[in-house]
């Protein structure tokens, strides 16, 4: 099924929640959005699509991204350029949807 569609979710993990170093110190006020940036663990939520790209509105795509709609990888994401300062880096994430996975990472 293509398309896409909005959806409303609050963030999975609270800053208390969160497990193990360098997590718990860095990432609430890593990068723009800190802990909104978990927000997309919810894609792995939707399994009624084969895979889901999500993308921050000031994501620009160069290239077409059919080689990703092709890859048999469960995760794809990007990086930031030359900072490693970002604990979290939501850019641009395509995966293929996993309520198992879903719970795994929130463990």
């Amino acid at each position: 099924r293509n398309g896409y569609r909005i959806v409303e979710r609050a963030i999975p993990v609270q800053e208390s929640e969160l497990k193990g170093e360098p997590y718990r110190d860095r990432a609430p006020k890593s990068g723009c959005c800190g802990l909104g940036e978990l927000l997309k663990l919810e894609g792995w939520t939707m399994e009624e699509y084969f895979k889901v790209l999500m993308l921050d509105m000031d994501t620009v795509m160069a290239h077409q991204v059919d080689e990703l709609w092709r890859s048999d990888l469960r995760c794809i994401w990007t990086v930031s350029g030359g900072d490693t300062s970002e604990a979290l880096q939501g850019g641009m994430v395509m995966i293929k949807p996993s309520r198992q996975t879903y719970e795994d990472i929130l463990k």
